[in-house]
């Protein structure tokens, strides 16, 4: 099943007669946009005037707990991410005064990247590295500048940020990515605790549910793959490509050398 939205690849898997294709569902595709983490906010002074409210399309799923309300622009202004993921925006509270551009921070550097993605990806990255090298901790600037590679195929580079990224921060973001590249790289068992991980803490996220069920399905765990086709159900319904993929599990599961004890 082929679908009108960038991804890294489809995966479909065969067992004798019977194929699962786990290109992403209708419901992951719908929430593809670019992840932003958004770095920690200083308090306002008590006599500052409240920062203006920014323009928003929709609400992003799937927060993790304790992070403010992230601001979405509008669909047109974000170039996609690889294969859907939650997906997060930057709200940005800007001062009055811009910064010296001769003493940038790394935050400032960090506001930088993000302003520069859209329409200047490579001057993106190396706004973020600028970031990184200022402060290696920065974990926010290192899962954007995973992002950024990953989506031009630097799959390597990528994971070493996503990686990264985690130490310094679990983030449920970074386990997801990581765990979609694993798949994408064929190091599905390395993939599955990171999978299990952002399921866990993103448990509304379409994509989260919808790649564990690729990643057991790769190992053979098939009982484990029909549960996680049940939850990205229940979270999406309507979506036919996983109806079809449950439907010819099953039938899968019924063939004697299939059944597992």
């Amino acid at each position: 099943m082929r679908r009108g939205a960038h991804r890294s690849r489809s995966t479909t898997v065969d067992s004798g007669q019977i194929r699962l294709d786990f290109d992403l569902p209708t419901a992951a595709m719908a929430a593809a946009g670019t992840a932003v983490l958004e770095p920690p906010a200083a308090p306002a002074p008590a006599a500052a005037v409240a920062a203006p409210a920014v323009r928003t399309s929709r609400t992003a799923r799937g927060r993790s707990p304790g992070r403010r309300s992230a601001a979405v622009p509008d669909a047109a202004a974000a170039p996609p991410s690889p294969r859907g993921g939650t997906v997060l925006f930057l709200d940005r509270r800007r001062s009055s005064a811009a910064p010296d551009t001769t003493e940038r921070t790394p935050a400032d550097w960090f506001e930088l990247g993000c302003e520069l993605e859209a329409a200047a990806p490579a001057e993106a990255r190396a706004a973020y590295l600028r970031a990184i090298e200022a402060d290696d901790r920065h974990a926010a600037a290192h899962l954007n500048l995973g992002r950024l590679l990953h989506e031009t195929g630097d799959l390597r580079g990528a994971e070493r940020h996503y990686r990264r990224a985690l130490e310094v921060e679990p983030h449920p973001e970074a386990a997801l990515r990581l765990g979609i590249l694993l798949l994408d790289r064929g190091r599905v068992m390395e993939a599955e605790p990171f999978l299990v991980e952002a399921r866990r803490l993103l448990p509304r996220d379409v994509n989260a549910w919808y790649r564990l069920s690729e990643c057991y399905y790769r190992q053979g765990k098939y009982r484990e793959t029909e549960a996680a086709l049940v939850g990205a159900l229940n979270l999406a319904p309507d979506d036919r490509q996983t109806q079809a993929n449950l439907r010819d599990l099953r039938q899968l599961m019924q063939q004697p050398e299939s059944r597992t004890p």
